[in-house]
């Protein structure tokens, strides 16, 4: 019939009756409404004719447990009082179930603003929010439209004053729960695991820890022992010879000391120096949430590290193995203990060893018995060992010169055997010395024979007939013979074989001088011969002596070019 306004902005409407849509009303282009007032007071006219509506299930859960404080379904209503105002706010509808009242919002543009969130809350007050923004009225049927208003579109709680009180009981039921699992997690952590050790495993730790005298030193009570699977005494007794005993004995004391590490390349865990098995696995990471349950936090859970942290601890309060050092956050092998462990082991290696080279049945037993009766500055040997000093290591250095008479290749002995029956070491060596010294004198008469033969042999080849006479000559200052002066050393065959050489280099040098002599003789033969018609007179020239040459015979004097020369000159001048 028209004309048709909005009931909100009061702009007027257009009716449209489309053929597949049911017919409506349609602000124009330029319009400003919003168009969701419509929907919105539509909602609550809705919801007071057919009072009527699915509400939401309400559950809270927390740590898996859940509790019910409203079950969906769809409700009728006794009553339903739209726009019903209260003393500080005004719900879209309050609606009465079973006497008791809610509130019903129906979000178009505005949900629920923290404002009118507090006010229900003071007031107690069961709120549902039914979110209606993103239905668009104009593309359903009227049918379509009220199911989703009435049921289908999102709704949720703002609050429901049975909420409190699931919550409560819920948290009862939580409390509970972890009350329960945090008594099963303390047994899990506390518990005394069956230790199942390694097939053919030897507690060799604990056996060193009483051969070092140091048994006092472990089942100390100490905080993180739960990380352990085998007993207390066990895995201390492990950590005292990983971290004390065996760096003692093993390095020599003095420099700065020893540090206390894990093994490489986890040095800052202590417990990395233990074997594997004895450490538990079956203990996690857990949440700190989780530790609390069990009356636990980080600190008092630990980890295998800070067991061992706590037994070193432990040991440093009682002034034993152990110290701390500021300066370098470390613990420190005590030097004492240092000292005394490595002198422990070094010193009965030593003498074992020398009991095992005679053969000694048992040398360990033979190194106690010795150990507790041989005296040396009036202390025993236990008791020098013990104490260290002066007279530990004088004894230390008489022991190290017996033992370089061990190997069967040792030439040395000494007399002072400290009271250890190794007699027949020393005459071994004795026996095995004399052997060398006759060896080496025979080797020493074949090198000379040898010599002696090498420098014959050569002059024989050099100097032929004259070698004899060479070979005999006295050599200065002891008057000794070439021969025998080069048997005696490589450097003295040396040295007469400089000596030959030289000898050798003159004769060559005369031997060429007599030829060159022979030579000119022989020019001066021809000379005379032909400045005498006279062969005799001729030979008494040549063999007569002149007193222009010293009263020599010119035959004799012709030894040069320049004698040959001048002697050419006193020839007479034929005619």
């Amino acid at each position: 019939m028209g004309p048709f306004t909005c009931l909100d902005c009061e702009e007027p409407l257009t009716l449209r009756r489309p053929r597949n849509k049911r017919a409506h009303f349609a602000h124009r282009p330029d319009s400003l409404c919003a168009g969701e007032t419509a929907l919105h007071r539509y909602a609550k006219e809705l919801l007071e004719t057919r009072k009527t509506l699915t509400l939401p299930a309400l559950i809270v859960q927390e740590e898996g447990l859940s509790a019910l404080v409203f079950k969906q379904d769809i409700y009728n209503f006794e009553e339903v009082l739209p726009e019903c105002k209260l003393e500080t706010f005004q719900p879209d509808a309050i609606v009465l179930y079973k006497r008791a009242e809610l509130a019903v919002e129906f979000l178009v543009s505005h949900a629920v603003d923290a404002d009118k969130r507090k006010k229900v809350l003071e007031r107690d007050l069961s709120m549902v929010e039914i979110d209606l923004s993103d239905v668009r009225a104009g593309q359903l049927s009227a049918a379509e439209l009220d199911y989703t208003i009435l049921h289908s579109a999102p709704r949720r709680w703002i609050h429901h004053r049975q909420r409190v009180a699931a919550v409560r009981t819920l948290a009862d039921q939580v409390a509970a729960k972890r009350a329960g699992r945090g008594r099963q997690l303390k047994w899990h952590i506390e518990k005394r695991i069956r230790t199942v050790y390694p097939k053919g495993w030897i507690d060799e730790a604990t056996a060193s820890v009483e051969q070092a005298e140091l048994k006092h030193l472990i089942d100390l009570d100490v905080d993180w022992d739960h990380w352990f699977t085998v007993p207390r005494a066990v895995w201390q007794a492990q950590a005292l010879e990983v971290h004390v005993i065996k760096p003692s004995r093993l390095f020599s004391p003095g420099g700065s000391g020893i540090a206390v590490r894990g093994e490489w390349p986890n040095e800052r865990s202590f417990a990395s120096k233990l074997p594997d098995w004895m450490i538990r696995s079956d203990l996690s990471n857990y949440p700190p949430e989780r530790l609390a349950e069990a009356g636990y936090d980080r600190a008092r859970f630990g980890s295998p590290h800070h067991a061992v942290w706590s037994y070193l601890a432990a040991m440093q309060r009682q002034g034993q193995a152990v110290f701390w050092s500021k300066e370098e956050q470390s613990f420190f092998i005590e030097p004492e203990l240092h000292g005394r462990l490595h002198r422990l082991v070094e010193f009965r290696r030593i003498v074992t060893k020398l009991f095992g080279a005679v053969q000694h049945g048992d040398p360990d037993r033979g190194y106690d018995r010795w150990a507790s009766t041989y005296r040396a500055g009036g202390m025993t040997v236990a008791e020098l060992v013990e104490t260290g000093g002066e007279g530990y290591h004088d004894l230390f250095r008489r022991i190290s010169a017996i033992e370089a008479m061990l190997p069967s290749y040792s030439r040395k002995v000494v007399d002072d055997l400290c009271g250890l029956p190794l007699e027949m070491i020393r005459e071994r060596n004795l026996v095995a010395i004399a052997a060398d010294e006759e060896e080496c004198a025979r080797q020493g008469q074949e090198a000379a024979d040898a010599r002696r033969i090498f420098i014959q042999r050569k002059a024989e080849q050099i100097l032929e007939h004259e070698a004899a006479e060479w070979l005999g000559r006295r050599v200065q200052p002891d008057g000794a013979s070439v021969v025998e002066f080069a048997s005696t050393s490589d450097d003295a065959l040396f040295k007469a074989e400089r000596w030959l050489a030289a000898v050798a280099d003159q004769r060559r040098q005369a031997i060429i001088a007599a030829e060159r002599a022979a030579v000119l003789r022989g020019e001066l033969t021809r000379a005379a011969h032909k400045a005498f018609s006279n062969p005799t007179m001729a030979e008494l020239f040549l063999k007569t002596g002149q007193p222009r040459i010293g009263g020599r015979r010119p035959i004799d004097y012709c030894d040069s070019e320049e004698a040959l020369k001048r002697l050419v000159s006193l020839l007479p001048k034929r005619r």
